[in-house]
């Protein structure tokens, strides 16, 4: 049912954004997402095990894949400018200067820049390791959960990306004075250089999805994982500011909004699973009363 649900969404999603970026200019765009519908709609009534296979994992790799790199031209389809001023008059507020721009001069370790850098870097395996253990564990409906708050919150944020785009300080300023270089700063650039989408930087998208992971596999995954996916969500939200890939602020208002996102998720899922039992409940005495 889970799994149905994450397809429903990452189908509605394309929809959507396929008729903007019909209505922009991009038909070639909108045949492909329309073409990508089509072959969910038709795994979904399949029972083949590659149809399956279509059901479980096609809501995560679109989610991962198609929203994020769209966010450039849906934005562009709105006419919406950068808010990147906006959002350093934000941070004056709650910070005395710009942490991304002040955090490594005043910590220009090469131990502490590398170990900030890689679990930056680890993010990326935040959002595959814990759904794909569960999956290969067999835990099909623990899988579509994580699936779910991962399309949910993915979808969410990059909404907000469309209709508020934010630069990031990466773009915007030179690289943070003093910081070290190493081999994993070096690999992160290169995966930014690779995969970033200008106009994503708030909130962050990095924190709420690792907050959102977490949370939503915290009670299915082995007890020694908990502290690692914790300090994961740390390494995420320093590493990002001392790297200077992003501001400060984004990581408090991605940490929230991921927080609020996985609230309601839980909240959704509790009372959906209240209903279940209920029905489950009343189903025997039903039977018993019928002649």
């Amino acid at each position: 049912m889970l799994s149905n649900i994450a397809l429903r969404w990452a189908g509605g999603y394309l929809l959507i954004s396929g008729f903007v970026l019909a209505l922009a200019g991009h038909g070639l765009v909108a045949v492909v997402h329309l073409a990508v519908v089509l072959l969910l709609v038709l795994a979904s009534r399949s029972q083949a095990t590659a149809a399956r296979l279509v059901v479980d994992f096609g809501p995560y790799l679109i989610a991962l894949a198609v929203p994020y790199a769209e966010v450039p031209m849906m934005s562009a389809a709105f006419g919406t400018g950068f808010h990147d001023a906006l959002v350093q008059r934000w941070e004056l507020v709650l910070f005395p200067s710009n942490p991304s721009q002040t955090l490594a001069a005043h910590h220009p370790q090469r131990w502490l820049s590398e170990t900030l850098h890689g679990g930056y870097v680890a993010y990326y395996l935040a959002l595959s390791v814990p759904p794909l253990m569960l999956y290969a564990r067999g835990d099909r409906d623990g899988f579509a959960e994580c699936v779910l708050a991962l399309v949910v919150t993915w979808i969410i944020f990059c909404a907000v990306f469309v209709l508020f785009p934010v630069a990031g300080p990466r773009y915007v300023w030179p690289a943070p004075a003093g910081i070290a270089d190493g081999p994993l700063r070096t690999l992160s650039l290169r995966i930014l250089a690779a995969g970033s989408a200008h106009g994503t930087a708030f909130p962050s998208l990095h924190m709420a999805a690792t907050i959102t992971q977490a949370a939503t596999s915290w009670r299915l995954q082995p007890r020694w994982m908990r502290p690692a996916m914790g300090a994961l969500i740390v390494l995420v939200g320093v590493g990002a500011v001392y790297a200077g890939y992003h501001y400060a602020i984004d990581m408090v208002a991605g940490a929230l909004l991921g927080v609020l996102v996985t609230a309601g998720f839980v909240a959704w899922r509790r009372s959906l699973s209240a209903k279940s039992n209920a029905e489950a409940l009343s189903a025997p005495r039903g039977q018993s009363l019928a002649p």
